[in-house]
This record gives C-alpha cells, structure tokens and sequence, in this order.
C-alpha cells in the first residue's frame, strides 16, 4: 500500500502496515486532515473500484452530511489524546455506495508527526440480518399471537351453545386478523337454496337488504365461493367484470375489495360463508388466508356441533312427546278398568274368589301404571334415578305378585316351577312394585331363555341381617365372558339358543330388563350377580337386599265400605265416557251426590244453578277443555270456592305447572289411585281465592 512520504519506514512503522494488512476492519491514518495511510481492508470497504484512490482524500468527506459534528466533536477528542470507543456512522465510499458503519479512532504518531488513527468497521450487512431477525421474531411472535387467539377463541366456542353469539366471535376475529373494515358470517339455507347473512359488522341496511338471500347463481363474491367450494379474491371491485352487477351498492356501502371463504365441512357440504369487506383495494397474504382458513374451520366445527346437538334435543324433545302422548293414551282406558274393578265387588258366597280375581286385576293394573310411568322416565332409568316409594313389605307377598305376573308365560312354555320361600315374615322397606318387577324379570328371563319343558327354581332364605333370592334355570347358560356384561343397557346374548344368555330383557326386546332389575336392586341398597357354568348349563341370578330389622306397627285399613264423600256434591268431567260414568257411579258409592258432564259445554250446563263442592276435570278434552273450563269456574263468583281437581293421563312436571296455572288446586294421573281422590275430595274446598 503506498503512502505521502519517501523518508524510508523505521521498524515500527514497517510492524504497523504488518499489522493493518491483516487487520478485517478498515485502518486508516489521517494527518493534517488528510489520508495518509490506507490498508487493503479500507480500500475494500470504501473504495473497492478504485484501490489506492483514498490516499489525499479529506477525511469527512467519506461521512454523511448529518453526522459531520459528531465525528468533529470525537476527532478533536482523540487528538487531545483520548481513546475512543466504536460509534455507528453513516458513511459514503468514494462509488457513491452509503452504508452504516462503526467509527473507533485514538491518537497516533506518523513518522513522528501527529496522526489519527481511525479503524473503520461495514456493519450494514449484521445491521440488515439484525433487521431480518427482529422481522422474524416479530412475524413469529405475531403468528404466536394469532395462534393463542385462535386456541382461546377454540376453547370459547367448546363451551358456548349459542350459535349467534359464537359467530359474532369468530367473525370480529377474522377482521382483526385481516385488517378489513366489513365482515359478514351467512349460513346455506338449502331450502331457499341460497345463502342468508345471520351476522355482520359495519354493513349499512341497503346492503342488508341487497345481500339478504344470495342465490347459488348471481355473480357476487360469495355466491362464486359457494358454486366453486373456494376462496374468492375480489381486490378491486371496480376492475373485477363479474363483480360489475354489485358495484353501486358496493360504493353505496363503501368497500372497494372482498374475500370470501366458504365454510365447509371436509369433503363434504358447504355449510355457508365467511368473508371481508375491505374500504381501499386490497389483497391479503398467503399467511392471512391460511390462519382464515382456520377460523372457518372453527365456524365449521361450532356450526356443525351445534346443529348436531340441536338435532339430538329436537329428537329427545320428539320422543319425550312421543312418550307423553303414549302414555296418556294408556292411562286413558285404565281409568275405567280400574274403577269397574272397585265397584264390581260382590257381596254373598262368591266374594272370596271374586275378591282374589279384582284384587289381582288391581295389581296388575298398577303395575301396568307403573311401567307407564317408566316410559318417562327412561333417562332416569338407566342412570339409577329412579324414585322409590318405599313402606314395608313382605317379601313372600312380592314374590308372590311376581310370581302371578310371570305364571301365564311359564306355563306357556310347559316349564316346570318350584318356590322355596320361608315360613317366616321377612320384611323389606321397599317399594313393592319396583322389586316385583325386578323379580318379573328374572322369571321371565328364565323362562325365554329355557328350552320348552325346562326348569325354573325360585328361592328364598336369610342370611343374617339380609335377604337372599335366587332364580335358578337349565336353560342355555350365559357364556364366561359375557357374564359381566349381562347387566349393561341393550347389551344381550345369544337368542338362538346355541349356547349364550344375555337375557337382557326379552327376546327381540330393547335389552333394558337387567339394567332395570340392577338399577332397581341397588337403590334398594341391594346387590344382584349373575352365575353360570357355560353354555348349556343354566344360569341362576341371586339377589340380596336389607331386611327391615324394626318393623312399625300396621296402620289401620283403610273401611272402603265407609261414606267418605257422604253429603259432598261432586262433578266429574271427562269426554271419555266410560271413564266419566265409572268415576261417577265410584264416587256414588261412597255417598257423594255426582253430575256428569262429557265436556266442557255439558259441565257448564250440569252445575246451571247448583254449586258442586269439587269438580274433577280430564285436562284434554275438545271444545272447551279442561283448563279453558278452571278459568271460567275460577272467574265466576258462583264457583270460586269450589275444589277443583285435574284428572289426566298427562303426568308430566310441566302438565302440572300448566294445571297448577290454570286454577287446579290439585292434579292427578289416571288411574287415580281411590284413596288419594277420595282424601282429597273429603278434604273439603279450599280457601276462596282473590
């Protein structure tokens, strides 16, 4: 490298250049503010056409307008003998190339006259992949933050179930994250087989009412997204030819682009629409569009579970009605059996066998009751809910009544019973007919699970402070691996008789019989196992429950042969007449003075200038029905005091509310039960109402 001075080098200043030449940053020597000394690395970082060519050069001249005072200020600091460190300045080669770098400079001696010495290092090259890092960090840590909004906005929408709402979440995440100034959220309606808007942002009531319905075949943004299954990118609507039909109303609303995105279920059906509306053109990037993706797919997921869950209540709700309906239906004609049994009780040589008959035509009556009860509460079934309606009870009675229930198909199938049942009282705090309908069921499992001709043993014993029952058959045996599952709901064996039992219920049946009898057992505190030795070889249940160790003392019978309505005017009100007249001559026999009317025009006319008691009133009756009839009642002043009571098949918790609202002082299912009507009408009229 050459230099302003033919005085040869002394040693030091040979080591100098020795040390400069292989020094990475730019080394240079100024003399009375001028380039004196240049190393490879300065011509290379300021003047790489021109080697050689800094030589003479004024210094400052290679510095930035800007920064000139600064680099006086720490020039003349260095020549007054301070060491300085490294400070970032813009510099300017002699190509004309700026660039950042760092200035370090101190003191020096140049062939014994003052210098400076100025080490010059290019940082624009760490200074741009700084830049590209910090990009980088920002786009990650902007990408973090879209991602933990997008799991935060997830697990929102896990837990809502309000469908409006949760779009309304998902639409003003995809404006935030798109930057738009408009958004709507539509949803497919393929009955009007186009598209409905069911939120928005921003949008004026003009274009409300213009995008109401998009049909599958205009030619706006989301209706094209609809027909293809993709994105449509509308960046300037006033350059895009099939947007032209739209572009009043889009001046009129103020966007000038568009982005939609279908809502689509994966290889399946469009489910609607997602899309933005931006003020200036615009087109979003690659990334924005994959993260919109993503809340589609969420608004996919919430709109499709939703509808799903929806669909499972509606179903529910279908069935719940279904089963109201069936039930009142059967409470129906069980009403007048009931009551024919009560008042076809003879007097004279015969009672006693007539008795035993209606007694038994009264318990299965019940228990049919009973069963329709349990058509509601099938949910409550299989979870164990079931409410008892425990009294104390002798088992030998129960397994009596089970054993009357289930005679008809063991003797059907020519089987042979034996009961072994002990001399002795053992008493239960039960509800009778729960256990009786679980032992029914064993029995009856028994007897369809055994070939024609088979065996049947019911037995019972204590075993200290319990009961056991068992009901043993031969029939085709449960196999070893079924044997813990043959309690589980709708779980059933073989019915073939080819070597299982899952005797789960009945044959062709639903397979709820053992789940009830379990369910039923162990809200009785009890326990239930079922054995076998394998196909072919039988099976036998064992039940154990709590005897009743304290048994209170037996309250008096009820005298039904008693007046206990003596004196009291009554009238019944049904337009099932059977049911109506059965009541009536029921409630005569306990010395009641009864009308009938067989609807609620009748009713009326029955009572013109007498003023029952009590009226018992069927809720679902044409014309005028039963609580259109309590409101008339309650709003003339001739019958506010009277009792009224609701007699209906229907059952339900809100039949009894609406009855309740209506005016009824008191509701009951059919068949009623003779003493609780009877107490209830002997009970006498309530307090006047306001």
């Amino acid at each position: 490298m050459s230099h302003i001075d033919d005085e040869p080098c002394t040693l030091a200043a040979d080591s100098f250049e020795l040390l400069a030449r292989l020094c990475l940053d730019g080394v240079l020597v100024i003399v009375d503010d001028g380039i004196v000394y240049a190393c490879p690395a300065a011509d290379t970082i300021l003047s790489p056409a021109a080697p050689g060519s800094l030589l003479g050069r004024a210094p400052l001249s290679l510095v930035l307008p800007a920064h000139h005072a600064r680099v006086r200020e720490r020039w003349a600091q260095a020549a007054a003998g301070a060491f300085l460190a490294p400070e970032e300045i813009g510099l300017c080669g002699v190509d004309g190339r700026c660039f950042d770098a760092e200035l370090s400079c101190g003191p020096f001696v140049w062939h014994g006259r003052p210098a400076l010495q100025i080490l010059v290092r290019d940082i624009s090259e760490r200074k741009a992949m700084l830049s590209q890092l910090h990009a980088t960090e920002s786009r990650f840590a902007a990408e973090l933050e879209e991602m933990t909004r997008l799991h935060q906005l997830s697990s929102r929408l896990l837990a809502t179930r309000d469908l409006s709402s949760a779009l309304d979440e998902v639409l003003d995440a995809a404006i935030t994250l798109l930057g738009a100034d408009f958004g709507n959220i539509q949803l497919y309606n393929p009955q009007k087989n186009g598209l409905e808007i069911v939120v928005q942002r921003g949008f004026p009531q003009a274009f409300l009412d213009t995008f109401r319905l998009v049909r599958i075949d205009d030619d706006s943004a989301c209706a094209r997204a609809l027909r293809s299954g993709e994105a449509v990118i509308v960046e300037d609507v006033l350059l895009d030819p099939p947007y032209a039909a739209f572009r009043a109303i889009a001046a009129q609303s103020g966007y000038r682009a568009v982005l939609s995105i279908p809502l689509r279920v994966p290889g399946g059906e469009v489910l609607g629409m997602l899309s933005a509306h931006f003020r200036a053109p615009h087109r979003a990037s690659a990334h924005q569009l994959r993260v919109l993706e993503l809340y589609g797919r969420q608004a996919v997921d919430l709109i499709d579970r939703l509808r799903t869950e929806q669909a499972l209540r509606d179903a529910d709700r279908r069935k719940d009605e279904f089963l109201a309906t069936l039930a009142h239906e059967l409470r129906n004609p069980l009403a007048p059996i009931s009551n024919a049994m009560i008042l076809l009780r003879p007097n004279g040589d015969h009672r006693r066998r007539a008795d035993h008959l209606i007694g038994m035509v009264q318990r299965q009556v019940r228990h049919i009751v009973r069963l329709v009860d349990d058509l509601l509460e099938v949910s409550r079934i299989t979870r164990g809910k079931i409410e008892l309606r425990r009294t104390p009870a002798v088992l030998a009675d129960i397994l009596h009544a089970a054993l009357e229930t289930t005679r008809p198909l063991i003797e059907q199938a020519g089987h042979r019973l034996r009961a072994d049942l002990p001399d002795e009282p053992l008493v239960l705090d039960a509800d009778s007919v729960r256990l009786t309908q679980v032992f029914s069921n064993l029995l009856n499992n028994a007897a369809k699970y055994t070939p024609p001709g088979g065996d049947i043993a019911l037995a019972a014993r204590r075993v200290g402070p319990e009961v056991e029952v068992s009901v043993r058959d031969n029939g085709i045996g449960i196999p070893a691996a079924m044997l813990g599952r043959v309690f589980d709901i709708f779980v059933q064996g073989d019915r073939n008789g080819d070597g299982s039992n899952g005797g789960n219920g009945s044959n062709g049946g639903l397979g709820i019989g053992l789940t009830m009898a379990r369910s039923l057992v162990e809200l009785h505190a009890g326990r239930i196992e079922a054995r076998s030795d394998g196909p072919g070889l039988g099976s036998e249940f064992v039940v154990r429950l709590p005897l009743l160790l304290h048994t209170p003392a037996d309250a008096p019978a009820p005298d039904t042969a008693s007046a206990p309505l003596s004196g009291r005017r009554l009238l019944v009100v049904d337009d099932n007449r059977d049911a109506a007249d059965s009541l009536a001559l029921l409630l005569s026999s306990s010395g009641a003075e009864v009308r009938v009317g067989y609807g609620g025009e009748e009713a009326l006319a029955a009572i013109a200038g007498w003023a029952p008691d009590a009226a018992i009133i069927d809720l679902g009756m044409p014309g005028i029905d039963g609580c259109q009839l309590a409101g008339m009642l309650r709003a003339d002043l001739r019958y506010r005091g009277m009792l009224l009571v609701a007699l209906t098949g229907w059952g339900q918790r809100a039949d009894r509310e609406r009855s309740r609202a209506c005016g009824f002082d008191a509701h009951l299912t059919k068949p009623a039960e003779i003493a609780a009507l009877t107490a209830c009408l002997a009970a006498g009229a309530p307090t006047a109402r306001n």
